[in-house]
């Protein structure tokens, strides 16, 4: 349990320096003269509870520019709570303030009833878990506006020339595009492709370029080829002899050769004997089949590379060259335009290549059986365009692809798709451009938190819902219940949340003898309010009951200061009554309970039904011009007015002087304070005495006998009397008041009423 033990006020309304006793107690009864500073106490824990600096800022010490401090010392952790530099410094106490301003923010001003009262009964109907899931959809309400003004801010510097008229949503949702400025120069192209159609499908595609390789290894391999079986010594002699014999000689006599068998004995043209010719054999071996096929082998590879690197193959090389030239003008203009080549440096070293090789292969053909010597370096500047070349024919190969489809396009594409096409690429290119992309990825946050917000504000909505359609039914019983207590003439009906622009708000109807009486107030004149229909007492006891309702459905209320100013300032003796009775049981519940009350009657009955030693009396002093606040021994207090009135009757009987009205109105608590001393334990003052005396009528001739039946039945008179005078039924015509010699009467019978036999009970 967190209670304040004491409390020191400097500078604050009409408090100096004014510190309550110490230890205080779990009931605190705090007697003020109007304007003495009770409430000023009150409005301190007030600002306390709703965290409200300005509420003690502005009842700084009249008169002084002195900094305001209050220390609210406490049992418990924190041990101090302190007001200082215009803020409280902690607030871990939970407190609850019935006074004017709860009336003003949460019932009514005036004879009003406004949106913002309805706003303060919805929170109090929803309980702290109930305002945490409101305070939490509200928030969210607020973030989803920020995130709508955000997303706004950010949208607003994008035109809708950069958006191309297309929405902020569509126009952030759009897709990088890589190499953006290429693809924009590619729709460019197939924009003006498209537009010139006829070109584009009459423009042949790239021709391959060819130009065919010396296969060095096959080269070389030939000039380096001989026979093994054929002397060189044997094979100059039968050349030199084939030579001295003239044209075509070699074939005759390689023709006349075939008519010799190896075992033939005579020469094939004179019949003579050739075992001694040393030339026949020199001819068996250089006219073999061995030195044939090289010889064959050289003239194939002679005539092979003159025909693969023949003047037309030239030539073809050339045409090709220049007919993808010409194509490339038209190919140019849609990026496709290969790469250059220098013809002429290519044949020129082509033409050397082969005036090389053919000069070896020439030299092989004179001498077959010789080892020809090749430098191939002369190859390598051919080699070299034969490498670029094959660069090229891989480009070639992608513009072909590009054609092909550049060519289906034109045949299948509108202007219209191509249009758009580069429309969109041109406004994706501004949504990513630097500031734009700034601004659309600060809406995208913003859209997702939005999103984010509202869902979660849908299932919030959908929890609170729940948990205010039960808790706004139970709140509404409540209420009810105390109205019921109080002798309230009315009741409240349909006690309902609604939602408005500004957050979340409630209506309800009171029940006036069978008229509902709206909460809202209606646009005619002519209609009822609540402030035209119920009095003031009524709308206080509405207060109090929807106070006190909402202390029933709060959590924790054992650790809660419950702090009640004046909550009778406006109500009748029943009603009072009530009220004592309410405030006597939430001391059983509460963990502390201020009362402040310029009555001190209405205190003393609280003090009478609660337990003593639990319970401190304080009285706030004004002098000077300042306040105190001092102990004030209550007990003592009701002992000296019980005198007064015992002396005021006295005087009456026997001087037949005074107020009769006043006496009259005396004889009631006279009566109530004897029962109370008489039947200390029975007696219960917050309930009216004609109830108690009733119950004692009931018990008379029990073992539970309280008063005999003559003592009940002169009480029962003598307060049936002045409750009637106090009201003008015991007046007498003549003299238009209260009759003397009645009065009289009825004033001994109450003097005596304490030498009537009383039960032993009491």
């Amino acid at each position: 349990m967190h209670m304040i033990r004491r409390i020191r006020l400097h500078n604050v309304g009409v408090f100096k320096n004014a510190v309550v006793p110490h230890d205080l107690k779990r009931i605190v009864l705090i007697y003020g003269e109007n304007a003495g500073g009770k409430t000023t106490l009150a409005e301190v824990l007030r600002s306390l509870e709703i965290n409200d600096p300005s509420i003690i800022v502005r009842r700084r010490k009249f008169g002084t520019q002195n900094d305001q401090h209050i220390t609210l010392e406490c049992d418990g952790d924190p041990s101090k709570i302190v007001f200082k530099d215009g803020c409280w410094e902690e607030k871990r106490l939970t407190v609850k303030v019935f006074d004017e301003a709860f009336i003003d923010d949460s019932v009514y001003s005036g004879l009003e009833v406004g949106s913002e009262h309805r706003k303060s009964m919805y929170y109090l109907a929803l309980g702290k878990q109930g305002v945490k899931l409101s305070r939490d959809r509200e928030k969210l309400g607020r973030d989803i506006a920020q995130y709508t003004k955000d997303m706004k801010k950010a949208a607003e510097p994008i035109s809708d020339d950069q958006r191309r008229e297309i929405s902020m949503d569509e126009f952030c949702n759009i897709k990088e595009v890589p190499n953006i400025d290429t693809e924009i120069e590619k729709a460019k192209m197939d924009l003006d492709a498209i537009q010139d159609a006829d070109t584009i499908l009459n423009t042949q595609e790239f021709e391959k370029i060819s130009i065919p390789a010396f296969d060095e290894s096959t080269i070389r391999a030939i000039l380096q080829r001989d026979l093994q079986d054929l002397n060189t010594e044997a094979a100059d002699r039968v050349a030199r002899h084939i030579e001295s014999l003239g044209n075509r000689s070699e074939a005759w006599i390689a023709e006349g050769m075939a008519y010799m068998s190896d075992d033939a004995k005579a020469c094939p043209f004179c019949g003579q004997e050739t075992a001694s010719a040393s030339l026949i054999e020199h001819y068996r071996a250089y006219f073999s089949e061995a030195y044939s096929n090289l010889k064959r082998d050289i003239e194939d590879m002679f005539n092979s590379i003159c025909s693969t690197h023949s003047g037309d193959v030239q030539i073809t090389f050339e045409r090709t060259v220049g007919a993808n030239r010409e194509a490339g003008h038209v190919w140019a203009k849609y990026g496709l335009k290969p790469l250059s080549i220098d013809t002429k440096a290519i044949v020129d070293d082509w033409k050397s290549a082969l005036d090389a090789v053919v000069k070896a292969i020439e030299a092989k053909r004179a001498a077959p059986l010789e080892r020809i010597p090749f430098d191939s370096s002369v190859l390598r500047s051919y080699e070299s365009h034969l490498q670029l070349i094959n660069t090229i024919n891989t480009e070639l190969d992608v513009h072909n692809d590009e054609i092909k489809k550049k060519k289906e396009m034109v045949d299948v594409a509108t202007v219209e798709s191509i249009q758009n096409k580069l429309l969109r690429l041109e406004v994706a290119k501004e949504r990513y451009s630097t500031m734009t992309a700034i601004l659309c990825d600060r809406y995208i946050r913003a859209k997702t938190a939005k999103a984010e917000a509202n869902m979660e504000k849908v299932r919030v909505t959908r929890q609170l819902e729940a948990y205010r359609d039960r808790a706004f039914l139970e709140l509404q019983d409540r209420v009810n219940r105390y109205l019921h207590l109080f002798s309230a003439r009315f009741t409240m009906r349909s006690l309902a949340p609604k939602n408005i622009s500004s957050g979340s708000s409630c209506s309800y109807t009171v029940m006036v003898d069978n008229e509902s009486i709206s909460s809202i107030k209606p646009r005619s004149d002519n209609v009822p309010t609540i402030g035209s229909t119920l009095s003031t007492s009524d709308r206080n006891t509405l207060a109090l009951a929807l106070f006190l309702s909402s202390l029933e459905g709060s959590k924790n209320l054992a650790d809660a200061t419950v702090v009640i100013d004046d909550p009778v300032s406006s109500f009748d003796d029943n009603r009072s009554r009530a009220t004592v009775e309410r405030l006597r049981e939430l001391a059983e519940n509460v963990g502390q309970l201020i009362i402040l009350s310029h009555k001190k009657g209405f205190l003393n009955k609280v003090w009478r039904g609660v337990d003593k030693k639990q319970c401190q009396s304080l009285i706030v002093i004004h002098s000077g011009n300042g306040s105190n606040i001092s102990d004030w021994d209550i007990g003592l207090t009701f002992n000296a007015d019980q005198a007064q009135r015992q002396r005021l009757l006295e005087t009456y009987v026997r001087d037949k002087t005074g107020d009769r009205q006043k006496v009259v109105e005396t004889i009631r608590p006279y009566l109530e304070a004897i029962l109370e001393i008489l039947c200390a334990g029975h007696y219960d003052a917050s309930k009216p005495v004609g109830t108690f005396l009733s119950e004692c009528k009931d018990k008379c001739n029990t073992t539970k006998e309280i008063l005999d039946i003559d003592t009940i039945t002169e009480l029962q008179n003598i307060y049936e009397y002045a409750s009637l005078s106090m009201h003008g039924s015991h007046i007498d015509p003549e003299n238009t008041g209260i009759s003397g010699d009645e009065l009289r009467t009825y004033v001994k019978r109450t003097l005596a009423i304490t030498k009537l036999s009383v039960s032993h009970h009491c």
